[in-house]
């Protein structure tokens, strides 16, 4: 069991025992379903390939060790001859290793650290687009469970004023119509709470899916208010940079085709012999020998093979950068409409609190004018839905508040479960 693996199985037993701490209450935080989060199976994936990458570096730099070879082989001929035994064994050992290769394993190696180092960006870059996917279900399934209350609240308003109106027309006070505007508003909110729990049970799900945990009860959590935070670059375009990196590497490693390359070998060969022609003493015939071995080539002339292999490479260098010029523009402008994003939801925050206040004092202005009856039953179900409208459309909007400071840490860069309060 390597160093590795053994630090790996430290966290993962930790984080199990400290489970039970983190769900206590069976109340889930915004930390602990991103934490979570960051150890589902998709992550395990991005982890399982920084680990081969990690591997293939250490299948590079091991190519610099000597090879040793060995080898067995059994021949029978006929006819039997004074120079062709009936029966020959042999075994050789061979050890051989490359004195010079124009550079090819350094930029080998150099690609490969490259490639791991894009590898460790990645998954860095998964967990930050996790986490802000976290995020938003999180203050999604907050925000449907707050429309849901209002809802139940307008149920309530209503079977209540369904009952009153009903007494009415018993004393025949009232009519069927309205008996009729009011179950078909009941109705018509019961069809709304309906759509809302399913709403909130994909919203969960998603959540599940992604955290591993059920969210019964979520904590109340919110993010830090955004200041001076500095603009970074995502962790994914700094994988296409290393991946770049990587490829140029690559490129250098097929040029190396046209270097010098030289080679030393020893081979020992051992044979035996059997079936040998009458007269041919055993002790004639050599039954071992050494061979040492230098070769010196080089690459002369190929029709520009190898050149059009490595420019062939180069190319996809070029094209990555112009991917990472484009990723870079394309967060820097998504970090500015951020920005904007949250100066407006401010905004509506006012603006829903302003209106929610006035529906609430209309409502209970309303309702005391339509029990003395003062104004019917149309008016009184337009206060009602209008104060229901606004109290959904506040709560949203303060939700819809902290998913806009998360996305705009997210484009700035950042990690999101340092700005969770």
């Amino acid at each position: 069991m390597n160093l590795i693996f053994q630090k790996h199985l430290l966290k993962t037993l930790l984080f199990l025992a400290a489970f039970p701490a983190l769900v206590s209450g069976g109340t889930l935080s915004l930390k602990t379903l991103i934490t979570h989060a960051e150890h589902n199976d998709l992550a395990r994936a991005k982890t399982m390939n920084i680990r081969s990458k990690q591997r293939e570096i250490d299948a590079a730099e091991r190519a610099y060790a000597p090879t040793v070879d060995i080898g067995l082989s059994q021949t029978i001929s006929s006819p039997v001859t004074r120079q062709s035994p009936g029966a020959v064994g042999a075994a050789f050992v061979r050890a051989s290793m490359n004195l010079f290769d124009g550079g090819r394993k350094a930029k080998t190696i150099e690609a490969k650290r490259y490639e791991h180092q894009a590898a460790l960006f990645e998954k860095q870059a998964f967990a930050r687009s996790t986490a802000l996917g976290v995020v938003r279900q999180y203050f999604t399934l907050k925000k449907l469970r707050a429309n849901l209350s209002a809802l139940h609240q307008r149920a309530h308003e209503l079977q209540a004023q369904l009952d009153r109106i009903r007494k009415l027309k018993a004393a025949g006070m009232a009519t069927a119509s309205m008996v009729d505007k009011f179950k078909a508003a009941y109705e018509d909110n019961a069809y709304r709470i309906e759509n809302t729990r399913l709403g909130i049970e994909s919203s969960a799900e998603n959540l599940k899916l992604l955290s591993g945990l059920t969210a019964r009860h979520l904590a109340r959590n919110y993010f830090v208010e955004p200041r001076h935070v500095a603009f970074r670059v995502f962790a994914g375009t700094r994988a296409m940079r290393a991946q770049a990196a990587a490829i140029g590497k690559n490129a250098e490693a097929i040029a190396t085709a046209y270097s010098p390359q030289v080679n030393a070998s020893y081979t020992y060969n051992r044979t035996a012999f059997g079936d040998l022609a009458p007269g041919v003493p055993p002790a004639s015939l050599p039954d071992h020998s050494h061979k040492f071995q230098l070769n010196v080539g080089m690459r002369v002339y190929d029709g520009g093979t190898i050149g059009r292999k490595s420019e062939a490479v180069q190319y996809q260098k070029l094209a990555l950068r112009a991917k990472i010029r484009h990723a870079i523009k394309e967060q820097k402008m998504n970090y500015r409409l951020a920005r904007k994003r949250l100066h407006t939801v401010r905004a509506q925050i006012h603006s829903a609190r302003t209106a929610l206040a006035a529906a609430k004092s209309s409502y209970r202005s309303v309702k005391k004018s339509f029990e003395a009856g003062v104004v019917d039953n149309v008016t009184y179900l337009d206060a009602l839905s209008q104060k229901t409208m606004a109290q959904a459309r506040y709560q949203a909007t303060r939700y819809d508040y902290e998913i806009a400071k998360a996305v705009y840490y997210f484009y700035a860069g950042k990690n999101l479960k340092r700005y969770v309060r």
